[in-house]
């Protein structure tokens, strides 16, 4: 190898060398997805992670490749200790370990969720913790990072539906795959073994799957699919919600993800401040299940109903026992 191929080779692998120090330093590393635009809800979600967690975090943060300078400081700033991953220092790295997957590298380089589908699990050093940066916490929390008694290899949120890459029409045509049912892929840890490139590599060729119509799941199912595999268990969801119209919160509430549709409800929510207890709430698991007929014909009725059912719009406000 050259001088100048060993340069390049060494400053690739960087951030890993930066991770594996902050490894040995202690905390668990959760990684991140953020891009510019979501700069001021990431500061606000992540802090509040950071503030409620009882176990000691660090935030290992993946530019999507529109982060600037200025972000990167100002993430750095607001974020104490975070480690900003530059998408351009690892892109030759993440894409030598693609070399066998050409669907793979593909879909990385047209989409950037793929970046939490490949980069993430790449420079996790141990377990791949992930939370989005747009779940915010509101009271002190222990068990979202750490593995409870039953013998799993996965814990994920749980959505109020199961929103996947393919079509309802499609249902017949999913013979040769098995998912998860209601994954939301916005947290969750899972032991790096289950993460299987030439599983994902084959799942990305299934004529069923979206890539361009439905983009913006394929990750998640791709996670739904890889679960699937494993033993997986997914935090409960009285704890863990996934906001949407109508949801009555449950007193037991620990983190909301505010996806797109809620995401401008996010700031005033946060405003009025979480809950401060003297005492932890323990995140509990509960089991998962397999995405069966039964299900999809459910959601084949609903979307057929959409246009006839009145809907409950309102969203709640606050957190509950909080004025």
């Amino acid at each position: 190898m050259s001088p100048r191929r060993r340069r390049r080779a060494g400053r690739a692998f960087r951030p890993l060398f930066r991770l594996v120090e902050r490894f040995v330093m202690g905390g668990r590393a959760v990684h991140c997805l953020i891009c510019h635009r979501d700069i001021e809800t990431g500061i606000i979600c992540l802090g509040s992670l950071l503030k409620y967690s009882v176990v000691p975090l660090h935030l290992v943060l993946h530019d999507d490749g529109s982060l600037t300078q200025a972000d990167a400081e100002r993430l750095t700033t607001a974020l104490k200790g975070a480690e900003i991953i530059l998408r351009p220092s690892v892109d030759a790295m993440i894409n030598d370990s693609l070399s066998r997957y050409p669907r793979c590298r593909e879909y990385r380089r047209r989409y950037a969720y793929a970046l939490k589908l490949f980069d993430v699990p790449h420079l996790s050093q141990m377990d791949i913790a992930y939370c989005d940066s747009d779940i915010l916490f509101g009271r002190p929390f222990s068990g979202l990072f750490q593995w409870p008694e039953e013998p799993v290899s996965a814990l994920v949120s749980q959505d109020f539906r199961s929103s996947y890459a393919f079509e309802i029409g499609n249902l017949f045509h999913l013979y040769d795959t098995r998912l998860l049912s209601h994954v939301n892929a916005g947290v969750f840890l899972a032991k790096k073994e289950i993460h299987d490139l030439d599983y994902v590599e084959w799942f990305l060729g299934r004529d069923y799957l979206k890539w361009d119509k439905r983009w913006f799941y394929v990750e998640q199912t791709c996670w739904a699919a890889l679960f699937c595999r494993t033993r997986c268990r997914m935090y409960n969801p009285l704890q863990v919600t996934v906001m949407r119209p109508g949801l009555k919160l449950s007193d037991d509430v620990v983190a909301i993800h505010f996806t797109s549709i809620v995401r401008s409800h996010l700031a005033s929510f946060a405003s009025r401040g979480g809950l401060n207890s003297a005492e932890a709430t323990r995140i509990t698991t509960i089991p998962s299940s397999k995405l069966d007929i039964v299900e999809w014909l459910r959601l084949a009725a609903l979307k057929c109903a959409k246009p006839f059912r009145k809907v409950d719009t309102t969203l709640p406000e606050t957190w509950p026992g909080r004025r």
